[in-house]
C-alpha cells in the first residue's frame, strides 16, 4: 500500500485530508509523516491484509491504555490517537514528537535510560501473569519473529545457537520474572528521541509492546549497542548495569530471547541487504558473545558485576 493510498482511507474513515511529506527510515515499522492543512504533522502507520490489519488494530487497542498510564507517571510518550480499522487496513495517527536519533551513547546516557526504565515499573501490575510463561514458551517453540527452524536448518554454527537457547529454555522457571510492568519490546536507541542532550520521547510502541518486566527493555537496550557509536567502557558499564539489576537466570533467558529474535530477523527478513553476510556475521558473534557470558554468569553469578 503507497502513502497515498493509505492517505485516502484516512480521509474515509475520519473526514481528515494530509498530504504525505516523508518516510521516517529508522525502525523496521514503516512510519510516514504527515501534514494536514494549517500546517498539524503527524505520524501515520498502517497495516494491510484481511488477517494482519484486525490483528494490529487489536495490538494497538491494547497498547494505548498503557501508553496513557505512561504518560501520567511522566514518562515521555507521544499522544497516539485510537487506532482506526477499515475494510482491510488498520490506521494509527502519532503525535510528532521533538528529537530526532542519534547513535551516541555515553555512560552518562546509560544512566538515564536506566531512570527511565524504572518508570515503567508496576504500570499495567493489575494486568501481569503471563509474561514468564511467555519468555520460556517462545524461547522453547518459537513465537512472533522469533523462530528456531531457521536457525536448525542455515547452519551448523546457528544450530548450535538454536540448541543453547533451548537448552537454557529447559532450565527456567516462568515465577522467577517481574511482571506488571510496561514493555517496550524494541527499546534500541534509536527508539529514544533526543533534543541537547534530553531525552524527548521513546517511540515505535507497536508490535512488541506488552506487559512484562521492565528490564527486559534495559537488556534490548544493552544488547542494541553494537551498532551505537559508544564512548570508551560504554558497554561494558551498560552490562554491568543490566547483570546487577537481574538475577543470573533473567539475563541468560533475555540473552536467549534476544539471539532467537535477531538471529530470526536476519536469516528471514534481511537477506536482500547488500552488506547482508557482514550483518548477519555481527548478529551471530553478538548473540554467542551473550550465550557466553550467560553460561557464566549461571556458573559464577558475580561474573557480570562491578
Amino acid at each position: 500500500m503507497t502513502p497515498q493510498e493509505a492517505l485516502a482511507l484516512l480521509q474515509e474513515a475520519s473526514g481528515r485530508t494530509a498530504r504525505f511529506v516523508r518516510k521516517f527510515h529508522h525502525g523496521n515499522e514503516g512510519a510516514y509523516l504527515i501534514e494536514e492543512p494549517g500546517g498539524r504533522q503527524s505520524v501515520l502507520k498502517w497495516a494491510h491484509g484481511d488477517e494482519s490489519a484486525p490483528r494490529w488494530h487489536r495490538k494497538h487497542q491494547a497498547i494505548q491504555p498503557l501508553l496513557e498510564r505512561l504518560s501520567v507517571a511522566g514518562y515521555p510518550v507521544p499522544r497516539q490517537e485510537p487506532p482506526l480499522l477499515i475494510r482491510n487496513t488498520a490506521l494509527l495517527l502519532q503525535e510528532l514528537a521533538p528529537g530526532t536519533v542519534s547513535d551516541d551513547v555515553s555512560p552518562a546516557f546509560v544512566d538515564t535510560v536506566c531512570d527511565l526504565i524504572e518508570l515503567q515499573a508496576d504500570i499495567a501490575e493489575d494486568l501481569s501473569g503471563s509474561w514468564g510463561g511467555k519468555v520460556v514458551e517462545t524461547l522453547t517453540n518459537g513465537g512472533f519473529r522469533h523462530a528456531h527452524e531457521p536457525l536448525i536448518s542455515h547452519s551448523p554454527r546457528t544450530k548450535s545457537i538454536s540448541q543453547r537457547i533451548k537448552k537454557i529454555a529447559s532450565t527456567l522457571d516462568p515465577l522467577i520474572f517481574v511482571d506488571g510492568d510496561v514493555v517496550h519490546g524494541d527499546f534500541d536507541h534509536r527508539n529514544i528521541l533526543r533534543d541537547d542532550g534530553t531525552v524527548t520521547a521513546v517511540v515505535d510502541w507497536d508490535s512488541f509492546t506488552c506487559v512484562g518486566d521492565r528490564y527486559f527493555d534495559l537488556a534490548t537496550f544493552v544488547y542494541s549497542l553494537e551498532f551505537a557509536d559508544l564512548d570508551a567502557g560504554t558497554e561494558t558499564y551498560a552490562l554491568e548495569r543490566l547483570t546487577s539489576a537481574v538475577e543470573p537466570a533473567v539475563f541468560a533467558a533475555y540473552a536467549a530471547y534476544l539471539s532467537l529474535r535477531f538471529c530470526t530477523w536476519m536469516l528471514v527478513y534481511q537477506q536482500g541487504r547488500d552488506d547482508y553476510d557482514d550483518w548477519l556475521e555481527r548478529f551471530l558473534s553478538r548473540s554467542e558473545r551473550w550465550l557466553d557470558l550467560a553460561d557464566d554468569l549461571l556458573v559464577s553469578p558475580g561474573a557480570g558485576k562491578s
